[in-house]
């Protein structure tokens, strides 16, 4: 069976650097060749830690799982089984079982079954049988995500603390038992024509290294069952929404519609948010009274924000500002009225429902993303004692203005690593909301590879339970390594301190199949001209680019651009003889191929369109635009649909 490799940790600035042979004439002629020299990672610990609970165990027995294509085994579930994600769950077993060996799993009801360790079952949920086995787990161990897998006899026991904890323990059987990976829409590993298969002695207990890991890019975000099977929380399963919004809820909840006439001074002077500082009372309890009816109403839901709208703005009141002249920041003020709230929220939960640990989260995002703190000899303290979060608030940072080609560690990023720091003086639950594309031009090619595992790291180590890393969230068709980005992200905050090669391998040869090499050789060249644009045109990573500042000759000399491309073209040549013997995957490769070449083609027709002719450039265009529309690329960057770009060809 496949085993992980665990790969080291390394926090130096210069951690993974690719360094490039470029030829002086690459950028001052329009096409040359070159060629870059790829070296080992620098800097590693000789002694790497190993994050989270992951312990796994599995050795054959002389059980039979499958024998001459037949199988005794069946699935069961509890007599009363509704849950959806374990009913899910179960349809997955039957799916992949299918997959591997042809054979369609029967299901039957715990109270069917007369069990003893002869048994040949595959449980799945908290069935009665549990407890007839000796199958124990800590719920308060596992979380909402982790699971346990056991072996006893000659059944196999697969449960959650919570229904998606049990999902995911079926995912990490049919791992251990047939090799099952997940990649993208339409590309699963998993050992096929299995006529003859030995069960596994499997012992698993996991748990994620990030509590909630929201779905964040558009495939997942758009179907929870891709979600699942990513091993994400789908898009909307975990917040508490209001009038549909998880975030930037400020006017969800109060409606200027319905309480600015009445209450101007809830509202900031120039309308774009809230002010909470004239009446704080009197906007708390609205604000309350709106966060009870929701949690009532979503009883099995226990996260919320309170949460400014989505421009760079404050209120400049007379209140707020003194608020800000006194502590440096707006987040002093925002701090005081979420204290409120919370306080208020936790007595009215204290007197209905004890039990219940509910959280609520503020942002330290543009305006607020100082923290109100003052530096000593001892380190970090809180301005004054009242601007500590109350225990049921937690500080969601969104360092929206960091340089994502480098990692939190580095001294490109010293600003959000501080900023960090100082607000877990305040708060006791950290959640993060990160970046991994640019906003502005989606169709361009971004970097984050680079920092992309030492930034979950880094969140990790300071409690971070819960990360959003947004990628191109709003189209289920991306571009720029969309695909690679959304599996890494999600095998990463899922156990960090595996090994980021590792899982590249694994997804160029699953997903590219006889395109492997070429589209590899693509990557690592790319990832090489980043390191060298980073070393010497200040490349950072910023989620902001424009094409005045992105699209400059050096930065994208056309030889360069020319020579990806016939990557590109090697890449189709590899898988030629698909046509004839496998028409149906030769498609399936070629689309995969050429959403990799939108990224360079875009770049042609922006800086390079002169250098072809007139019936060239239409050709070019048209090209670019059927490709779009048939791949389903539906966003040019993020306020904005490809057909505003693609319609003025």
């Amino acid at each position: 069976m496949e085993t992980t490799n665990k790969e080291n940790k390394a926090k130096s600035t210069k951690k993974i650097r690719l360094i490039a042979i470029i030829v002086a004439a690459v950028i001052a002629l329009s096409t040359v060749s070159f060629f870059v020299i790829r070296c080992a990672v620098n800097g590693k610990d000789k002694d790497p830690i190993v994050r989270g609970l992951h312990e796994r165990t599995a050795t054959e027995t002389d059980i039979d799982l499958v024998k001459e294509g037949k199988t005794d085994y069946v699935i069961v579930l509890g007599e009363n089984e509704k849950n959806e994600q374990v009913l899910f769950a179960s349809s997955e077993l039957i799916q992949n079982f299918s997959k591997a060996t042809g054979i369609y799993l029967q299901t039957k009801k715990d109270s069917e079954i007369n069990y003893s360790k002869d048994s040949k079952v595959l449980s799945i949920g908290e069935t009665s049988l549990l407890q007839k086995a000796g199958v124990t787990f800590d719920k308060g161990e596992l979380g909402s995500s982790g699971y346990v897998v056991k072996t006893v006899g000659s059944s196999v026991f697969m449960v959650g603390a919570t229904g998606t904890g049990s999902i995911n323990a079926v995912y990490g059987w049919l791992k251990e038992q047939f090799g099952y990976e997940y990649f993208a829409i339409g590309e699963v590993a998993i050992d096929t024509n299995v006529t003859n298969e030995k069960l596994l002695d499997v012992t698993l207990k996991e748990k994620p290294d990030f509590e909630y890991r929201l779905a964040n890019y558009g495939e997942a975000v758009g179907d929870p069952i891709n979600a699942y099977r990513a091993r994400f929380n789908p898009f909307h399963s975990l917040w508490i929404n209001f009038d549909g919004a998880d975030y930037h809820t400020a006017f969800e909840i109060v409606p200027p519609s319905i309480y600015q006439e009445e209450h101007p001074t809830w509202y900031s002077e120039d309308d774009t948010q809230l002010c909470m500082s004239r009446d704080p009372d009197g906007l708390s309890d609205v604000v309350v009274e709106r966060i009870k009816k929701e949690l009532v109403a979503n009883p099995d839901r226990n996260i919320l924000t309170v949460t400014q709208e989505d421009v760079n703005t404050w209120c400049t009141c007379e209140s707020c500002t003194a608020s800000l002249n006194k502590y440096g920041t707006n987040s002093a003020v925002y701090i005081l009225f979420m204290n409120k709230v919370a306080t208020k929220v936790q007595n009215w939960l204290d007197e209905t429902d004890p039990d219940r640990d509910v959280k609520i989260a503020m942002f330290a995002y543009h305006q607020t993303e100082e923290a109100p703190v003052k530096e000593t000899k001892k380190g970090y303290e809180p301005m004054d004692e009242s601007l500590r979060l109350h225990d049921s608030l937690a500080l969601f940072y969104c360092p929206i203005f960091a340089s994502y080609y480098y990692d939190f560690y580095s001294e490109e990023n010293i600003n959000v690593a501080q900023t960090l720091d100082k607000w877990s003086v305040l708060a006791k639950n950290i959640f993060a909301w990160i970046y991994g594309t640019n906003f502005q031009l989606y169709l361009a090619p971004y970097n984050n590879f680079n920092s992309m595992q030492n930034n979950y790291r880094f969140l990790y180590d300071r409690g971070t339970k819960y990360v959003f890393d947004q990628h191109q969230f709003n189209q289920d068709s991306g571009t720029d390594w969309y695909k690679l980005k959304g599996y890494l992200s999600s095998n990463l905050q899922w156990q960090i301190d595996q090994s980021q090669e590792d899982l590249l391998d694994r997804f160029f040869t699953n997903y590219y199949k006889g395109a492997s090499e070429a589209m590899r050789k693509l990557f690592d060249a790319e990832q090489t001209w980043f390191a060298y644009l980073a070393e010497h045109k200040a490349y950072t990573g910023e989620i902001g680019y424009t094409k005045s500042t992105l699209f400059k000759e050096d930065y994208w000399p056309r030889g360069l651009i020319e020579n990806w491309l016939d990557i590109i073209d090697e890449a189709y040549k590899a898988i030629e003889e698909l046509q004839v013997t496998n028409p149906s995957l030769h498609e399936t490769l070629h689309d995969r191929i050429t959403y990799e070449s939108l990224a360079f083609r875009f770049i042609q027709l922006e800086m390079y369109s002169v250098y072809y002719s007139d019936n060239e450039l239409q050709r070019m265009k048209k090209s670019f635009r059927d490709d779009c529309n048939e791949l389903g690329v539906s966003h040019y960057r993020e306020q904005e649909g490809i057909a505003s770009y693609i319609g003025q060809f």
